[in-house]
């Protein structure tokens, strides 16, 4: 079982917050026509349906870690949960796989940041 089933791209995450970010998880949720039950664990990465991968991007993009235009706001990326807790030399090979990325400008591309997660454990 891959990591994937441990973080979903880093979205999961949102359901723990209260105040905005429930409002724009539901905002999310909404756009992509989903509901909370939609957003489960995958066995891997390429599993993960399109409408899910656009509903992470949103989420990624409501709580700053990436900004409208793809670009991946480094600084941010502790935002996500474990990624705090993470001490070197994990941090700097997420951090270093996170910046090859470039632009996340299509949903899928958020395939991109889960494949730096699986990279930690495999």
């Amino acid at each position: 079982m891959s990591l994937c089933v441990a973080i979903l791209l880093c979205s999961i995450f949102v359901f723990s917050f209260a105040g905005e970010a429930a409002e724009f998880t539901n905002e999310c949720l909404k756009e992509n026509d989903l509901a909370e039950k939609d957003i489960k664990m995958f066995d891997s990465v390429e599993d993960i349906p399109e409408n899910v991968l656009c509903f992470t991007k949103c989420m990624n993009i409501k709580s700053g870690v990436l900004q409208e235009d793809g670009t991946i706001v480094i600084d941010n990326i502790n935002i996500i949960p474990g990624v705090d807790k993470l001490k070197e030399p994990k941090l700097g090979q997420l951090t270093e796989c996170i910046k090859e990325i470039g632009k996340v400008e299509e949903c899928s591309d958020m395939k991109k940041i889960q494949y730096c997660f699986n990279d930690l454990v495999s």
